[in-house]
């Protein structure tokens, strides 16, 4: 029996840094532009290689908190899918339910760095998606997947009710661009939704907006059934409620160097401290001290914690505390 199945798209990332003085970028307006000059050969600062894709992170960032962790996801047969596969392994996440796809590629992204911020390029091989039948698992969590996910999704709600898992749900574009009609069940099924605001304002439809107040928007996520709603805002930190009581736990003091996989890696403390039977205030500083390590290091992986380093760095700042509002 596993801890956890991640379920959803996995990438072979590299990061290409880019100094300052190479680009031009107009932070003051409100387009923001990174500009090179047309066939120029451009110089990399440093180069940083890793697996990606917003369960993969989870899965990853599950094992090293001491979950017996796995992941679901289609891959090429081809050399990208061979490092996936490898480094799987090395962060001991299962890769028993990693399908490999004959004559297929893997995906791939390409990303520019530059002052904390990355720019992608995301190559995403066209899939059939099936879901294998799946040990079982106390936990899911169920993430960004390409086109032609719909059949895969309804699989993974029979397959969370039939074993009594509990799911955590962060739906990627292709999720949100599909809508309620898709999407809808799957909350239903859920344990925690994770969302930002704006996602949070699309999916309620009329008579919702991101400038709401966030208990209302707590509560239109709660009223579609998920046990746990969860909505990150950026600089404002993270918000949380059960339908009786909310929270909110600002961002900790961190240096910023990449905040790819932020996102992912407070959906990965959040989900796994619930898991281990904490509170909710409890789960949201095991969100944000995830968040704060990814961010200060290149990449979505290279920051998440083991579980001595997550203990350690709780105990340290035992006053960093989800509030409630």
């Amino acid at each position: 029996m596993f801890d956890l199945i991640a379920i959803g798209d996995t990438s072979r990332d590299v990061f290409n840094v880019v100094p300052e003085e190479t680009a031009y970028c107009s932070i003051d307006t409100k387009e923001c532009v990174i500009a090179f000059n047309y066939g120029d050969k451009i110089i990399v600062e440093e180069l940083v290689t890793t697996i990606g894709g917003n369960s993969a992170n989870v899965a990853v960032g599950a094992s090293r908190l001491g979950l017996n962790s796995a992941l679901y996801t289609q891959i090429g047969d081809d050399e990208v899918g061979q490092v996936i596969v490898s480094e799987l392994k090395k962060e001991k996440v299962s890769p028993n339910y990693v399908l490999v796809e004959k004559n297929k590629r893997s995906n791939y992204t390409t990303a520019i760095s530059f002052q904390g911020e990355r720019t992608l390029f995301v190559y995403h091989e066209p899939r059939v998606y099936e879901l294998p039948d799946l040990e079982k698992s106390a936990w899911v969590y169920l993430s960004s997947t390409g086109n032609g996910f719909e059949k895969m999704h309804s699989q993974a709600v029979e397959y969370v009710k039939r074993v009594g898992a509990k799911l955590a749900y962060n739906p990627g574009s292709h999720q949100m661009k599909a809508g309620m009609r898709v999407m809808g069940p799957v909350i239903m099924s859920s344990e925690i939704v994770f969302l930002n605001r704006e996602e949070t304002a699309r999916i309620l439809g009329d008579g919702y907006d991101s400038s709401d107040d966030v208990k209302k928007l707590l509560d239109g996520v709660i009223n579609l059934g998920t046990k746990i709603a969860v909505l990150t805002d950026g600089p404002s930190g993270s918000y949380a409620t059960d339908g009786k009581n909310y929270w909110n736990c600002g961002i900790f003091d961190a240096p910023i160097v990449d905040r790819t996989g932020c996102g992912d890696a407070f959906s990965t403390g959040f989900t796994v401290a619930i898991s281990k039977g904490l509170d909710i205030p409890t789960a949201m500083v095991w969100g944000t001290m995830e968040s704060a390590g990814v961010i200060a290091v290149m990449g979505p992986q290279g920051g998440l914690l083991i579980a001595q380093e997550m203990e350690r760095v709780v105990s340290q700042n035992q006053d960093f505390k989800a509030k409630l509002i």
